[in-house]
This record gives C-alpha cells, sequence and structure tokens, in this order.
C-alpha cells in the first residue's frame, strides 16, 4: 500500500548508494568490469537501463557475453484462485555482447527488456545478470527485484534526504488523494543523475522521473534530448526547484507537442514549501501506470479487440474427434482389424490410426485457421512544429492467428513494445480472467533491431500489444501567409491527407476535406464543426487512458488533426495481415 513508499523513502535516505552496482569484478593485472542501474526500481514495463563500465589493462581485447533474464513469480496463494491455482510465471531472456580494447575504458549503455506483472495479486519480479568471458576464464553475476508495484517513480539522488519527511507526511494517512485513488502500492527508486542514458526508451517504462532543478542544468545535451522524447512519447517529468524558475526550453505543464507532462513543481528554499500531495497528484499525470495497462486492453470496452469478431475453439467438434478416435483406435482396431488371430496387426495399426487422426486433425485447423493471422490496429502520430524533426508513434494492436510456422520477427530498435492482457476468450493463452498463463520471450541485439521470439506471437491464439516509437521526420503542415484571411496550407507529408482540422492561434477552427502531398489548399471557416467531434470514430478505438490524451491534442490552438490511409504503422510479426487502419496525425502547425 501507500506505506510502502514512506518505508522505501525511510531505507533509501539511510542506506543506498549511487544507483544500484548489480555485479562488479576486478582482475589481478587491474581489468575490471562494473555493471550499474541508474535507476534504483525496476520500471513497469518496456526496458531496465543498465550500465556496463569496463576497464582493459591487458595485452589483448577483453570480451564479455551478457545473459539478462527478467522474470516473474508468484508467492503465496492466488488472491482470486486460492489454495491450488497455478502460479504464474514467465520469463523474457535477452543476451548481449560488450568488449573493450587493450589499454582502453569503456562506458557501454544496455536495456534490458523487462517481464511485465501479469496481475495485482502480487508476486516478486526478478532481473538477473550472468556474463562469462573466454579470454580471462572468468564469470559473473548480479539481480535486481521488486515486488508488486503500480506506480513507479525515479528521484535525485541529491533530494532523499529533503523530500523523505515531506514525503511521509504528505502520503501517510488516509486522507493522501492517491491513497484513495488505488489500491496499490507506489515505489520510489534512487536516480544516479550522472548515469543518465542518452535513449528515451530507458525511461519508457517509468511512470515518472523527478529531478532536481541542478541535475537537470548539468545533464549534457543528448540526456536532455532523450527526457524531452520521453516526454513527448507520453513521459512525466517533474522538476523540483526553489522557485518557479523553469530552464531554457522547459515548458511546464501538457506538452505542447507530445504526449506526455512536465512540471515545475516550486519547493522554495530548502524544501520548506514542498507539499506531499501535489508531488502525488504530479505522480498521477502519468500515462503509463501498469493500472491502465491491466485493464483498459482486457474488456471489451477496446474497439480495436472486437473489430475482428469473437471465434470459440469449437469445443464440441474436438470432443466429438476424440470420442470417434477412441472408438477406432479402441473397439474397431481391437475386434476388427487386429481380431484374435491376428493381434501382431496392433504394431501397425495402431500407430497408423494416431497418424491418419493427426493429420485429419492438422488439416482441419489449417483449414479452419489457415496460415498467419488476421490483425486491427489504432495508429497515432504526433509531429512537432517547425524545429522539431521527429514525430511520435503510438499504435495499440489486436491480433487473432491461425498457423504461425515461426513465432519469430524483429522490431525497430526505436520502438517500445509492451504486451497487454486481450479480452478474455477461448484462444488467449494468458486469461485475462483468471490471470493464468505463461508469457516467455528470447530477445537478442542485432543491426536491424531487436530480434523476438516466443509468446508475444503464437499459433491459435489472440495476442495484444501496444507500442510506441519516436521516429525521424520532416513530414509538417505549413501554415502559408495569403491575401485572404483564410489560412493557406501546405502539405510536406508523403501521402494524402483527409478531413483535415486547422484550430488557429485565437480557437477558430478551419478545414478542408483533403491536401494532397506537396500542394497549397485554402482552408474554409466552420463554426458548426471542431475536431474531437469529428474525429471521434477513430479516437474511440484507442484505449481510455490515450482517447484523453488524443482528445487533449485536438483542443491545442495552432494545431491540426487529419486522416491518413497511407501512412505506415510500426511493423511487427509480417505473417499477421493487418486490416486497413487509417491513421490519425495530430501536431503544431509550422509558420
Amino acid at each position: 500500500m501507500i506505506r510502502s513508499l514512506v518505508v522505501l523513502f525511510v531505507a533509501m535516505a539511510g542506506s543506498l548508494q549511487a544507483g544500484v552496482s548489480l555485479a562488479t569484478e576486478v582482475f589481478r593485472n587491474g581489468s575490471e568490469i562494473r555493471i550499474e542501474a541508474p535507476i534504483s526500481v525496476l520500471p513497469v514495463s518496456g526496458f531496465l537501463p543498465l550500465r556496463v563500465e569496463l576497464r582493459n589493462e591487458g595485452t589483448r581485447e577483453m570480451r564479455w557475453s551478457l545473459t539478462c533474464k527478467s522474470s516473474y513469480h508468484e508467492r503465496g496463494m492466488r488472491a482470486r484462485g486460492g489454495v491450488g491455482s497455478d502460479p504464474i510465471t514467465g520469463e523474457i531472456v535477452s543476451r548481449f555482447a560488450v568488449s573493450c580494447p587493450q589499454r582502453e575504458e569503456r562506458s557501454i549503455d544496455l536495456l534490458v527488456p523487462i517481464h511485465i506483472r501479469p496481475d495485482f495479486t502480487g508476486g516478486e519480479r526478478i532481473v538477473t545478470i550472468e556474463g562469462s568471458s573466454k579470454e580471462l576464464n572468468s564469470s559473473l553475476s548480479g539481480s535486481m527485484a521488486v515486488e508488486g508495484l503500480t506506480y513507479v517513480f525515479g528521484v535525485s539522488q541529491d533530494l532523499l534526504g529533503d523530500l523523505n519527511d515531506k514525503i511521509i507526511h504528505g502520503l501517510s494517512g488516509r486522507g493522501s488523494s492517491l491513497y484513495r485513488a488505488t489500491y496499490a502500492s507506489v515505489i520510489g527508486g534512487e536516480i544516479d543523475p550522472d548515469q543518465l542514458p542518452k535513449d528515451w526508451r530507458a525511461y519508457a517504462g517509468y511512470d515518472a522521473l523527478a529531478l532536481s532543478h541542478e541535475d537537470y542544468l548539468k545533464q549534457e545535451q543528448g540526456v536532455k534530448l532523450a527526457l524531452d522524447q520521453w516526454v513527448r512519447a507520453g513521459g512525466n517529468l517533474i522538476l523540483l526547484a526553489e522557485s518557479d524558475t523553469a530552464p531554457e526550453g522547459f515548458v511546464p505543464g501538457a506538452r505542447p507537442n507530445g504526449l506526455g507532462h512536465q512540471s515545475l513543481l516550486n519547493c522554495g528554499p530548502d524544501f520548506d514549501d514542498f507539499d506531499g500531495n501535489e508531488f502525488v497528484e504530479l505522480l498521477r499525470k502519468s500515462e503509463t501506470s501498469l493500472v491502465k495497462i491491466e485493464t483498459e486492453y482486457s474488456d471489451y470496452t477496446w474497439l480495436v479487440g472486437t473489430e475482428l469478431g469473437k471465434r470459440t475453439l469449437q469445443k464440441s467438434f474436438l470432443l466429438v474427434a476424440l470420442i470417434v478416435f477412441a472408438i477406432v483406435v479402441g473397439p474397431i482396431n481391437l475386434f476388427f482389424w487386429a481380431g484374435r488371430n491376428r493381434r501382431h496387426r496392433l504394431f501397425f495399426t495402431t500407430p497408423l490410426i494416431s497418424l491418419v487422426a493427426s493429420v485429419l486433425l492438422v488439416g482441419f485447423i489449417v483449414f479452419r485457421d489457415g496460415f498467419g493471422g488476421d490483425g486491427a490496429r489504432a495508429i497515432l502520430m504526433e509531429v512537432g512544429g517547425s524545429d522539431d524533426k521527429t514525430a511520435v508513434i503510438l499504435q495499440e494492436q489486436f491480433s487473432r492467428n491461425g498457423v504461425l510456422l515461426t513465432s519469430g520477427f524483429t522490431i525497430d530498435e526505436q520502438t517500445v513494445l509492451v504486451p497487454v492482457k486481450a479480452p478474455s476468450s477461448d484462444l488467449n493463452r494468458f486469461d485475462s480472467a483468471s490471470g493464468k498463463g505463461n508469457f516467455n520471450l528470447e530477445i537478442s541485439k542485432t543491426n536491424e533491431g531487436w530480434d523476438v521470439s516466443g509468446d508475444l506471437f503464437q499459433s491459435r491464439s489472440e495476442n495484444a500489444q501496444v507500442l510506441r516509437s519516436v521516429v525521424p521526420s520532416r513530414e509538417r503542415l505549413q501554415l502559408i501567409s495569403g491575401t485572404s484571411k483564410a489560412p493557406q496550407m501546405t502539405s510536406s507529408f508523403a501521402y494524402p491527407l483527409t478531413q483535415v482540422f486547422y484550430t488557429d492561434k485565437e480557437g477558430g477552427v478551419w478545414m478542408a476535406s483533403s491536401i494532397e502531398p506537396g500542394s497549397t489548399v485554402t482552408m474554409t471557416a466552420t463554426q458548426s464543426k471542431n475536431p474531437v467531434e469529428e474525429l471521434a470514430a477513430p479516437v474511440s478505438r484507442f484505449g481510455q487512458t490515450n482517447q484523453r490524451i488524443i482528445k487533449q491534442l485536438l483542443e491545442r490552438k495552432n494545431s491540426f488533426a487529419a486522416i491518413a490511409g497511407e501512412a505506415p504503422g510500426i511493423e511487427s510479426h509480417p505473417a499477421i495481415d493487418w486490416q486497413e487502419s487509417p491513421t490519425l496525425i495530430t501536431g503544431l502547425v509550422s509558420q
């Protein structure tokens, strides 16, 4: 419960060092390997950032093979199932290779894929690391673990002493707003500000990050860019300062060009004005929480999960098939084909009957379900303004698979993929109602991205995922000055846009039925229409949390919203035939 945050902060203030050291090995020749976690708590999903420090004092290259396992283990009696229920277990295995030339030092950042927690009933998630080096004839190991949790955030090391008493005061009573809002625990971890990664995906699984004003200012530009991209992709960044003065480029409030939120909390000198409840309210602005991940995609209010209809396993047919098989392989086989004086035929007829039955059953499955699978998805692309050369893609997808010849696929390295519970059905291998099931993955880093195999896409199953990516993009809508009062827009998108809405700086709404690539169109004023109402259908296909975010994007001034039928989505399993899914494109208008 909320009390767990209080206990953790008391512990951190007195004992934790900078970051978390998972493994260290020092050799006789002075060579060394250290593996540390810049944030001392496991994220909700996505990746755990790790930093590998190598020092090679030898005369040849030092190479290490690292195997990281992220697993979930339920402990004790299940809250819903009681005694005798199956425990939920799952494991994601990822492999990395790191090296350091002779007489050099290297610092390498790794992203370890993290296993999500399947339900609210408790349990433990563990990350273990095992490394080996043939050159040094050595090995090392380490681990991190965390009990069941919901809200996860990191806080700068130098803030711990100042925050400790304030957090306890703000969260210890039942009057706390977060206590009333959720029955699950809140876990805070320590951030080492000197080790923050330069990759936004390292922060994607955390509900919020809290940094001091000083820690933010001293970050390299690459770290600030990563934090900015994380906020654009839905992150929640909180700066704690002694005044209301924000750093250059840091705009408190909902992002003008993104899905996330960033805040500046004036705590006064020596944190005299810090309000624990206000800090908790800022935590609640997070949109990546496991609460939302677990509840929004497992029922039939999620339209993408219902667009393929409902299919059952035809259990009655399977029962009849088993009965027929039992009759044929039993009495018919025993008394007709291998009678009293022909018992030796059983050595041939029994396996032959089994083989024929298997072929017929496989043939029926292939005839009914086919190869590959069908999928539905909702896609949002959010583009920035004139100075921003990236776009954020948010994609929710659901697939019903037939026979898959392979479960493996390659996904772009800039993508964060989070498996979520699909609506309960006969084909759902991880049952949303009972919470039973296994989830295992094998992941390897390659030059093309991540090679993934395992339980993300299984034969004869239904699966769901939420994907986010920050991709390079110069596609924009640009406002062109004209002689009339009506604004003119030119498009640099590579595909046509339809149902284009533009909300100007005064809040006036303009529209165009379509804009072709490279063309300029004069917008038409409208008083009776607004983007939120006119684009309600594509917006409603997303989960509830993302619907709220998208509606906020549609209400911004100096912004546009449009539909694109040819915009690319995030590719995953190549055997899935995705239904046509027009992309909703939003963004600021370039000047």
